[in-house]
């Protein structure tokens, strides 16, 4: 099987990675806006960081190497938790 996220040279296309985690995490996200939309919002910033991205990621992209998905779950981790600290920081304002 081919790996889609991996250049000529066998090396990690992080680009197509991150898009990948954007789209990825995104998608996610989606997927919850109906019960995010009606929770409480610490209780949506908790669950938002037990969401368990290492199995999710992993999973998903299965047919890939080691490596692309270290990075990709690092990636989608890193989204992850920069949606949290704007949410966090929000609410400090109101």
């Amino acid at each position: 099987m081919k790996d889609n996220y991996l250049l000529a040279d066998g090396t990690p296309d992080t680009d197509a990675i991150s898009d990948w985690a954007e789209e990825y995490y995104s998608s996610l996200m989606r997927m919850t806006e109906g019960f995010f939309a009606q929770a409480n919002i610490d209780d949506v910033v908790a669950s938002m960081r037990n969401i368990p991205f290492d199995h999710l990621v992993a999973k998903e992209l299965s047919g890939s190497g080691e490596a692309v998905v270290g990075i990709a779950i690092t990636m989608v981790r890193e989204i992850a938790e920069r949606e949290v600290s704007y949410i966090e920081a929000y609410l400090k304002l109101v």
